[in-house]
């Protein structure tokens, strides 16, 4: 090879690693954007389940009793469930005792 077929072959061979670099870069930013996205959903979630355990507390130390069930926490204390994003499991053993409360986020 001589000095200007080199020189074109190192160019190529410096394009292609810039190319590389660029790809990577940008898989690296995709992946990172979804784990965020991921981490924001969690939070969301745990925060919704919060603000329904918190709701029934609150209920029980104004009414005595837990509320009964979901219908009870909407209708007299404004929760709003998106029941398009979560499934709730809202189990009452006594009006005296916690009920179990789990929030899913749907697919």
């Amino acid at each position: 090879m001589n000095g200007m077929g080199r020189k074109k072959h190192a160019d190529l061979i410096g394009l292609g690693c810039g190319i590389l670099i660029v790809v990577i870069v940008f898989l690296a930013f995709i992946v990172s954007s979804d784990r965020i996205r991921e981490q924001e959903r969690e939070r969301s979630r745990l925060r919704f389940e919060a603000s329904l355990r918190q709701t029934a507390v609150s209920c029980y130390a104004e009414e005595g009793f837990y509320p009964p069930d979901l219908a009870y926490i909407e209708k007299y204390y404004g929760i709003r469930i998106p029941y398009e994003r979560y499934a709730v499991h809202y189990e009452v053993f006594a009006e005296n005792l916690m009920p179990e409360i789990s929030v899913v986020e749907l697919p």
